[in-house]
């Protein structure tokens, strides 16, 4: 099993905790903070894992989920909303999600999914 996860989040300290926590569960970590950083580190990394937050400053995480399964149908996409209407979690499933987490979430809920 690939043990990468690309982490695609605008705020940096919840980037840092998410990061932090992954590790520890023995993943290896990329971190990006645009839908262009992710992109680029989708195709250098080669994640088995996204976790991405739908709205970015330069996108959204639509985007980047729908690179990573241009690049390999099997990365599993988990995207994260603060929409309480779940539209764009919705519509992200449609495209291929894994799955979604409703913002704010337990780290806890992450590291079951």
């Amino acid at each position: 099993m690939n043990r990468t996860i690309l982490v695609v989040e605008d705020d940096r300290n919840l980037s840092l905790v998410l990061s932090r926590v992954l590790q520890k569960e023995g993943y290896e970590v990329a971190v990006a903070n645009t839908v262009a950083e992710g992109k680029s580190l989708l195709n250098e990394r080669a994640p088995g894992i996204v976790l991405t937050d739908v709205y970015l400053p330069d996108g959204t995480g639509l985007e980047i989920l729908e690179s990573a399964k241009s690049i390999d149908r099997d990365i599993d996409v988990i995207v994260k909303t603060a929409n309480a209407t779940g539209e764009a979690a919705i519509a992200a499933m449609k495209k291929g999600a894994h799955d979604y987490l409703l913002k704010p979430f337990q780290v806890d809920e992450l590291v079951l999914h």
